[in-house]
């Protein structure tokens, strides 16, 4: 898979491409629900691994390629490690895609080449000397098209997976959790929405998909993955220039999730079987996404659309003067001696680096007084295992020892031996006498 077929000559680089597309649909069918989940797994960690090689991005890219991921992401009978590898995939392939994207827009210039096919086979033609721009025109049609697609059937997968009950730890009741399988159905939605295509946002309109997570936050209100991937869906809408302000006021319309939010703040506490009380799980996605809400249309003068007063009405102001007003002060209260910010990212970004330079030159600091100090007591270690070093000395005091006397000859070693005894009638005398 590794080898480069340019080194060699035209008709050979057909067939090393031919193979090499001959083993890249091998390895695709391994994300089948007919196989285990270990084929599964090593099939999806292989095509990532390719994804970044711009030859076989090219090759994955084609249509094929893609309807037959999608056909086994949501297929109805696919085992739920199938389905999850699948969505993946398709994920990293279109985060790589807009990414690419956005270096050609920098650049001015594509990064990647189709790999034989013809135009309405391939996806990606950004390498393309004529007609460039119409080449990327279409290569977007195609992509957007293969992958709005896709929407009804994240809507009902989202709808419809279920997962087995787990008792909850705050009431001891059975709750359904959300699942990985419709986590990564939320996250390829979220790739799809940061594409910041028109037709992204009218599939998205067309299948109701910001009522459905609204709901689903509702009923899995302490999933924070889910709330994140919602708020970033969210954001990436209103804050998306290719649309105007009449179309993100009807998503904002047609969602329901204005009227979702103050029926939330209704219920701002959940009560445990203890009978104390705490804030509800939605609760800070709910002040966040209103916050975004309220800015976005003073910004962008909602006030002024039609029917505007229908959607952001009197029970609207009543919850923003009211418990979003409130929420917003509680939140910005120290805590810890730490003033809370409500700045924007890159002001806490910069706040954040400026208080890292802080803590470092704390370091730096503490690191210098250690090494003077351990430099210090090093040198009196070595002043004092000097030989020539000063030391405080004792006067001198002189002992007369006395003269060692004479030992008697006589009284040497061979004088404490004692003679053996050689006769039985020695050692019986010597008997007698002890008897």
């Amino acid at each position: 898979m590794n080898i480069v077929d340019t080194n060699f000559d035209s008709e050979l680089q057909t067939q090393i491409q031919e193979k090499k597309q001959t083993v890249l649909a091998q390895i695709i069918e391994k994300l089948g629900s007919d196989l285990d989940e270990e084929e599964n797994m090593n099939a999806s960690e292989i095509l990532i691994a390719l994804m970044d090689i711009k030859q076989f991005y090219g090759m994955i890219s084609k249509r094929a390629t893609l309807q037959k991921l999608t056909s086994n992401a949501f297929a109805e009978n696919g085992t739920a490690q199938s389905r999850t590898e699948s969505l993946v995939l398709l994920t990293r392939f279109v985060q790589i895609y807009k990414e690419k994207q956005m270096n050609a827009q920098n650049h001015d210039d594509s990064d990647e080449n189709n790999v034989n096919g013809d135009d309405d086979e391939i996806i990606i033609n950004e390498g393309s000397d004529e007609d460039k721009d119409n080449a990327k025109e279409k290569a977007d049609t195609v992509l957007v098209e293969i992958l709005c697609s896709t929407i009804p059937n994240m809507k009902k997968a989202l709808i419809e997976t279920q997962c087995a009950p787990v008792m909850s730890s705050l009431n001891l009741t059975e709750i359904k959790p959300f699942g990985l399988t419709r986590l990564r159905v939320l996250e390829l939605l979220a790739a799809l929405v940061k594409m910041n295509k028109h037709q992204v946002s009218e599939a998205i309109q067309e299948q109701s998909m910001l009522t459905v997570l609204v709901e689903l936050i509702v009923r899995h209100p302490w999933n924070n993955f889910l709330q994140l991937k919602t708020q970033q869906i969210f954001e990436d809408l209103l804050e998306s220039e290719a649309l105007s302000k009449e179309e993100k006021f009807t998503l904002l319309k047609t969602s329901g999730v204005v009227g979702k939010l103050i029926t939330m703040s209704e219920t701002p506490k959940v009560t445990f079987i203890s009978e104390k009380q705490m804030r509800h799980g939605y609760m800070g996605f709910a002040i966040k996404l209103s916050n975004l809400i309220k800015k976005k249309f003073e910004a962008e003068q909602m006030s002024t659309v039609e029917g505007s007063d229908d959607v952001f009405n009197s029970e609207w102001t009543h919850y923003v003067e009211g418990e979003l007003t409130r929420s917003n002060n509680e939140n910005a209260r120290n805590l810890g001696g730490r003033p809370h910010s409500n700045d924007t990212e890159e002001e806490e970004t910069n706040q954040f680096d400026v208080n890292m330079d802080r803590i470092m030159q704390r370091f730096n600091c503490f690191n210098s007084i250690m090494q003077n100090s351990t430099s210090e007591d090093d040198k009196n270690d070595d002043i004092t295992e000097e030989p020539d070093a000063e030391r405080p000395t004792s006067p001198k005091i002189e002992v007369e020892l006395p003269v060692q006397e004479a030992v008697d000859p006589a009284y040497n070693v061979s004088y404490w031996k004692v003679e053996e005894l050689t006769t039985d009638e020695e050692l019986a005398a010597l008997m007698a006498e002890m008897e």
